[in-house]
């Protein structure tokens, strides 16, 4: 049975302060270790959506394969100029791809993404396995934002590809949460649009933002988490799909005595936060969720989630 699992992260302010070799090895590692044939990548900053996808396809481990990336080309906007990208494996996913930045409704006219960040969605269309797929990744405007933190994902809903598409899957980080009191009165409407479309909500009740700070050395994984922004909508009109969504825990994988979970994780991740705080070699040991929860900070204030969709 085919399968393709997908992977949408939020990696908190990836901009010239991140564009590391070492920080690239810890975006790697996780994007194979994941075994992610689709990966987006959100909140790339200052332009270097193409330097960045250029590094961390240059790293993948994949076997006789030309891994491909697109990025979002953000030069026309004025503000913070954020950016989407995306890369894939060509084994898995194919090397034909059409990326949309630019989208209207089923009359012609605009859409607009109202934001204080000027991010519009970023949709591929391609065929996997014979299967046409259509993907959108999408960074909305933060909670506090109202109503374009709404806006936003109710336009999506109004692109004629997302419509009327036989299997499509919108993913990336909404911004808007059940279990947040300051956006919860509005998920339904934000999101009805997309569920009226027949797209399955797959990360319902699982939460995927991190809290400001965890100072108990006795912490567990809920005492890290937060709320619920980062999402999959999925589409399909194939009978017999299945499909598996999950939130990672990039936490347990690198306490110790838990390395080989994750091979190489736990140390790329040390190097990277000892490097980033001026350090030499590798921060100590990761004891507990705590520790955990400090060095994961340093790569984002967001878990990675993976679809695996099988046909």
């Amino acid at each position: 049975m085919p399968q393709a699992t997908f992977i949408s992260w939020n990696i908190q302010n990836f901009s010239s302060n991140k564009a590391k070799a070492d920080f690239y090895e810890v975006i790697t590692q996780v994007t194979y270790m994941l075994n992610a044939d689709f990966t987006g990548l959100m909140e790339i900053q200052s332009n270097c959506g193409d330097a960045i996808g250029e590094q961390i396809t240059g790293r993948l481990p994949w076997q006789n394969n030309v891994p491909l990336y697109v990025y979002q080309d953000t030069d026309r906007y004025t503000r913070f100029s954020d950016q989407h990208l995306a890369y894939w494996n060509t084994q898995t996913m194919g090397s034909t791809a059409i990326q949309y930045n630019d989208f209207t409704d089923a009359n012609g006219n605009p859409l607009e993404f109202p934001n204080d960040s000027y991010r519009p969605p970023m949709m591929i269309s391609m065929t996997v396995s014979g299967m046409p797929l259509n993907i959108v990744l999408y960074h909305a405007p933060g909670p506090g934002d109202t109503p374009n933190v709404y806006l936003g994902t109710q336009n999506i809903a109004q692109i004629p590809a997302v419509q009327t598409c036989a299997n499509g899957v919108v993913m990336g980080d909404f911004n808007v949460s059940p279990n947040n009191p300051a956006t919860s009165p509005n998920a339904a409407n934000t999101f009805n649009p997309l569920l009226n479309l027949q797209y399955n909500q797959l990360t319902v009740g699982l939460a995927t933002t991190l809290v400001g700070s965890v100072t108990n050395p006795n912490a567990t994984y809920n005492d890290c988490v937060n709320s619920q922004y980062d999402n999959f909508f999925y589409k399909n009109t194939q009978a017999g799909v299945q499909l598996t969504a999950e939130v990672i825990d990039m936490f347990a994988p690198c306490i110790q005595g838990n390395q080989s979970y994750y091979a190489n994780y736990d140390i790329l991740l040390r190097t990277w936060v000892a490097k980033k705080q001026g350090w030499v070699g590798q921060v100590n040991p990761i004891y507990n969720y705590q520790d955990a929860f400090n060095a994961y900070s340093a790569v984002s204030n967001h878990l990675p989630i993976k679809l695996t969709v099988a046909w």
